[in-house]
């Protein structure tokens, strides 16, 4: 309960960073700021680098595995609980199979933290960044039927 009243604080504060960023016009935010606010809340640093619609998604999976990890947690606890009253094997079998879940769930949820947290820091980093590249990128197709032999040549360029 108490966990749940810091994150509320904290979503609060946040919150209030984002708004009086967006009252004043500023749209650049700095990585470590960004670092911090992915880390604390999911989808945050999204949200602070005006990517509304990749918050919401990371903010959906993360709070989904974060759900999933804890219901697996629960249902893990209550198996060995009954285990341990019980001895019954059948206990030890369905506790083995949660904790499997449980720890699946846990490296899923860390994953998607670091992915998000790199993510929203990119972003960050490359605010701005003022070349695009379907500027930079030639596709071409040619065909070529000299001689009776047909020839399909595709080419790529990047410019830098």
């Amino acid at each position: 309960m108490r966990a749940l009243v810091v994150c509320t604080l904290m979503l609060l504060f946040l919150a209030g960073v984002v708004v009086s960023a967006s009252a004043s016009g500023a749209r650049r935010v700095e990585g470590t700021p960004i670092l911090i606010a992915s880390a604390s809340y999911p989808g945050l640093g999204q949200l602070l680098n005006g990517k509304d619609a990749k918050a919401a998604a990371i903010g959906a999976a993360e709070a989904f595995l974060i759900a999933g990890l804890v219901v697996e947690d629960r249902r893990t606890r209550n198996a060995y609980r009954n285990y341990q009253e019980t001895r019954d094997q059948a206990w030890f079998d369905e506790y083995s199979v949660h904790y499997d879940r449980r720890q699946t769930l846990l490296w899923w949820a860390v994953g998607a933290a670091l992915y998000a947290i790199a993510d929203a820091y990119v972003d960050a980093e490359l605010f701005g960044f003022g070349g695009s590249l379907s500027e930079d990128l030639d596709r071409s197709l040619w065909i070529d039927a000299e001689n009776g032999a047909e020839r399909v040549e595709v080419g790529l360029t990047i410019r830098f």
